[in-house]
């Protein structure tokens, strides 16, 4: 059964994708053969997600510093925003896709509130919620 019982402090990335895997695995109840598959597709994915949400991040980081930058320049950056989150998009839908050919797809259809349900878990742990 998957716990939060270890002590409050800062995940590592690591850390937090091993507790991500296991809460999913647990949930989504797979063989070995699918759950390996399934392994590589996701973390992989998730990787490249990350990567874009760094790039929006920064992205959006900088329009909002930058107080001098032109029409011209906000427009380019906003631009780029929403270039990353379609690119974001289209990795989530190959993911979706690439796991359906493994897994049910009742269960790729219930991955997303499975990985909700896990960031609130996350989020009540940080706050010393035990919910």
């Amino acid at each position: 059964m998957f716990s939060f019982s270890q002590e409050r402090e800062r995940m590592s990335k690591e850390q937090y994708r091993a507790a991500q895997k296991l809460f999913i695995l647990e949930k989504l109840n797979l063989d070995p053969e699918s759950e390996k598959q399934f392994t590589s597709i996701y973390f992989e994915t998730q990787e490249k997600i990350f990567d874009k949400m760094v790039s929006y991040r920064k992205i959006k980081r900088d329009l909002y510093k930058n107080d001098s930058a032109d029409s011209n320049e906000c427009n380019s950056l906003i631009k780029k925003m929403y270039d990353i989150k379609r690119d974001e998009l289209d990795i989530r839908e190959g993911m979706m896709q690439e796991l359906s050919k493994i897994i049910s797809v009742n269960k790729v259809l219930r991955l997303p509130r499975i990985e909700e349900d896990f960031r609130i878990t996350m989020i009540n742990k940080i706050r010393g919620n035990n919910n």
